[in-house]
């Protein structure tokens, strides 16, 4: 007897399963409503801004490590360049919309470059160029007071997009707004990415590259590209940092800060892009209380 059963289906791949966008707009409603209900002073908002801040840094770290395998640890050097293109831009009467797209095709072409040039490298030879092309960077700003001023720039322009700034004395409030609709455009381009061919392809040739390479996945490509696209997310969020503070230092960018990010992703969560919100939660509001503790000891 035939059978009658129809087609067998394909099976869907698990970043298919579920509702990913609801739990994205869960997420960012539990932000807006844990910080209307238990952030209060300036220092509280300005801590919360902080962990939104350090959340989108190691969200485009996720994509180069986490998904690429890349160690790299030049994720707060990327977003130093990207915040003193992005000022030296507006200090010289751009508009704060055109420095952003400049600051990240920086970033995007300094990353190009480099990752072609150590294309080769592998964990640690990569980790130590990455090193090393932090501390290059980190040289720059200090050394061309053209670009940089000598690496401390202040009165830096505020944030303005279609006439609505991030000034006055609300300035912490929009800032929140501001950062959390970046943090929403991240979460919502790794949905995107997670249900393209992108972040399977990477994941295979992150976890078995001579296989991946002799079924003619172009591993070296893949790994560049998402290089290249988290060096942009850092420049991103420096350009939106340092336009929201009104000033920047090189200090803000060294190597402990990559360091740092490197952390936050480990401590979050490799497994998933949410895990950067608890990573970045831990390095800010631990260290806050460690110091609290450590005054009332001093005291």
């Amino acid at each position: 007897a035939g059978s009658s059963a129809g087609p067998v289906r394909a099976p869907r791949p698990p970043a298919f399963h579920g509702h990913p966008y609801l739990v994205t707009v869960g997420v960012l409603v539990g932000l807006v409503l844990v910080r209307a209900w238990r952030t209060e002073g300036l220092l509280e908002e300005n801590l919360f801004n902080s962990w939104l801040y350090f959340t989108c840094l190691v969200i485009g770290f996720w994509l180069v490590f986490g998904v690429a395998g890349h160690f790299a640890f030049s994720q707060a050097a990327f977003a130093g360049l990207g915040a003193y293109t992005a000022a030296w831009m507006t200090g010289n009467d751009h508009p704060f919309g055109l420095a952003l797209v400049v600051a990240v095709l920086v970033c995007a072409l300094v990353a190009l470059a480099f990752g072609l040039l150590v294309r080769r490298s592998e964990h640690l030879y990569f980790a130590i160029a990455t090193l090393g092309l932090s501390e290059v960077l980190l040289l720059v700003f200090h050394r061309w007071k053209g670009f940089t001023d000598g690496g401390e720039i202040t009165n830096i322009a505020p944030v303005s997009l279609f006439g609505w700034e991030v000034a006055g004395p609300d300035r912490d409030q929009r800032a929140f707004w501001l950062l959390l609709g970046l943090l929403g455009a991240l979460l919502l381009l790794c949905h995107l990415l997670e249900r393209s061919p992108v972040v399977r392809e990477a994941t295979a040739a992150r976890e078995r590259p001579l296989v991946a390479a002799s079924a003619g996945l172009p591993v070296v490509r893949i790994r560049t590209s998402l290089l290249v696209l988290g060096s942009a997310i850092a420049g991103l969020v420096g350009a939106v940092l340092v336009h929201w503070r009104g000033s920047v230092v090189t200090e803000q960018f060294g190597v402990d800060l990559g360091l740092a990010i490197f952390l936050m992703l480990i401590l979050g969560g490799m497994g998933s892009k949410y895990g950067a919100l608890l990573g970045a939660w831990f390095y800010v509001y631990v260290e806050n209380g460690l110091r609290d503790v450590d005054e009332q000891l001093e005291g």
